[in-house]
């Protein structure tokens, strides 16, 4: 299964002091990811983003998993170029972060009008692991930033993105 998202930039300014992304907004491709192991259901929330700076017309790419099963679910075995975190979100720990947030692009300063596309996938292994990719065009062809398996889930069914208007 996958998904797609495109973005057309033909003028954009944003103001920000932030250290971390001044002058930069973002724009996410967000999907939840269901599987079945073991007898339970499994919902993890993926975010494919792509942060545009407006000042300097340079784009990096990012991608987030988060545990959206239950606040204590045993999402853990994830294998991908990213960092698991614990994260503190109003005073409650959500024991399954994941963050990838290394990939400048093609190293390009976008001139605008600008087409960029996020792609996202999910499907499984040969051990039945759900494996999500993460993907980006930025006007010089598709590229994977990104590959997560969930390799503590091995025989899982029913892997897809779940759509319905409330995830």
């Amino acid at each position: 299964t996958q998904l797609m998202g495109v973005v057309k930039i033909y003028s954009l300014k944003a103001s920000s002091t932030t250290s971390y992304a001044p002058n930069s907004i973002t724009f996410q491709l967000n999907a939840v990811i269901s599987y079945q192991y073991d007898g339970k259901q499994y919902e993890i929330w993926a975010q494919n983003v792509m942060l545009y700076n407006t000042e300097t017309h340079n784009l990096v790419f990012v991608d987030n998993l988060w545990n959206f099963t239950s606040l204590h679910a045993n999402i853990t075995g994830v294998e991908g170029s990213g960092n698991i975190s614990v994260a503190d979100i109003r005073s409650h720990y959500i024991t399954f972060y994941y963050d990838y947030a290394k990939t400048p692009g093609s190293n390009i300063t976008v001139s605008l009008p600008a087409e960029i596309m996020l792609l996202s996938n999910v499907t499984t292994n040969l051990k039945g692991e759900p494996v999500l990719c993460f993907w980006y065009n930025d006007g010089y062809g598709w590229q994977k930033y990104d590959e997560v398996t969930i390799a503590n889930a091995p025989g899982s069914t029913n892997v897809y993105f779940h759509i319905d208007g409330y995830n």
